[in-house]
């Protein structure tokens, strides 16, 4: 290091001299443990390595043909972990049982790195008569990892199936870490395969099943709020961090686009029952997971049809999310005052609209969503 002073001679006080890594993580080692996976029934789950399930017999986590600098049990956060140090490429195996992924649909993995580089992992079913007969098959899935967080890697096994595993993959045996052209140090959590299809039969990535008739609601059963509008899109999904106030596994993932109207919304197809939503105060709680901050959500109190349209429905209310609300799950709630001689037996819908804040439809503050909204929402009540 050369410290020289230009076209003068001068005296300086030198002090705090150092070189430093402002990546993020901590530097070279994650300062928080992998997300947790969601509570899944345990038919749904075959668990390699993971707190959150009961994990199968696994052989080894780093069979004799690996190539690296090894595995070690470590804690990150409280939460075990697998650590591989300057891995090249490493072997999990459960030959002692055959294990039968037949009834799964997705693959899942947590990784964390401090440097990017591109992580391929391999699922290999045996074929039932064990390695090197030629039926062997293998499935990969190539991912990015990014540098000083953690990557989630969830994979759907007909993918795998596409890049080569057996349509029938009865004898899954092996499982192959590979980090691409380079060798790199890894930390792993949550290895495990899953049914999507748990939580009561619910299928991932599809429109609620139909409309709830009572509230709570909280989407393991696969209904409520099955209707959208003004461009927003609304399916059943796993709940994207199975931690704090909400750990259920099934939720409702709403999606509202900058090309949506301002209006867009969700509701159930159907009004509730009567007698949802009775008193001179009704206080409606519902828990949201979103990708933004400061997010307000119109809520709407309706009777449709009108029983007597000189009584009207009381005024919309407005729940925010905080400034530093993104990616955590937070409990919005809103209170409606009945219109008078409307309080028992007359209100049967509910409408959310998340990023609007229009006091009045029709009015002239009509601007589109600012970005691109993802809404996980759940455990939809009334008081």
């Amino acid at each position: 290091m050369i410290l020289d002073v230009v076209t003068v001679t001068g005296t300086v006080y030198v002090d705090n001299i150092y070189f430093y890594n402002d990546s993020p993580g901590g530097g070279d080692t994650p300062t928080t443990a992998a997300p947790t996976p969601p509570t899944r029934d345990a038919a749904d789950v075959i668990s390699l390595f993971s707190n959150a399930y009961t994990d199968i017999t696994v052989d080894t986590f780093y069979a004799g043909f690996s190539a690296g600098g090894g595995v070690a049990d470590v804690q990150v956060a409280g939460d075990d972990t697998k650590l591989y140090t300057d891995l090249d490429f490493a072997g999990i195996e459960t030959l002692t049982a055959s294990v039968d992924l037949s009834s799964m649909t997705n693959f899942h993995i947590d990784v964390w790195t401090a440097t990017s580089f591109d992580f391929v992992t391999g699922v290999v079913d045996f074929g039932g008569d064990g390695f090197g007969s030629g039926n062997d098959t293998r499935g990969d899935a190539t991912t990015t990892l990014a540098a000083g967080s953690w990557t989630s890697i969830d994979v759907t096994i007909a993918d795998l199936q596409t890049a080569g595993l057996t349509a029938t993959p009865t004898d899954f045996s092996q499982l192959i870490l590979d980090v691409v052209t380079v060798t790199g140090t890894v930390y792993v959590d949550n290895i495990y395969f899953y049914n999507d299809g748990g939580g009561g039969g619910c299928t991932i990535g599809s429109a609620p099943t139909g409309p709830a008739s009572t509230l709570p609601v909280g989407f393991e059963d696969c209904v409520g709020f099955d209707s959208t509008f003004g461009g927003v899109t609304a399916v059943l999904a796993d709940n994207p961090s199975a931690t704090g106030i909400n750990t259920s596994a099934t939720v409702l993932r709403v999606d509202k686009p900058t090309t949506a109207n301002f209006f867009g919304g969700f509701q159930n197809s159907a009004g509730f029952d009567t007698g949802q939503f009775n008193g001179n105060s009704i206080t409606v709680t519902f828990q949201v997971y979103s990708n933004l901050n400061d997010i307000t959500f119109r809520c709407e109190l309706i009777a449709n049809p009108t029983p007597n349209p000189d009584l009207g429905n009381p005024p919309p209310q407005f729940a925010t999310l905080g400034s530093s609300d993104a990616n955590t799950w937070v409990e919005l709630s809103v209170t409606f005052t009945p219109n008078p001689g409307a309080e028992t037996d007359y209100y049967n819908f509910l409408v959310i609209k998340p990023d609007d804040n229009q006091d009045d439809p029709n009015g002239s503050e009509t601007d589109p969503p600012a970005a691109d909204g993802i809404y996980y929402i759940d455990n939809i009540t009334v008081q």
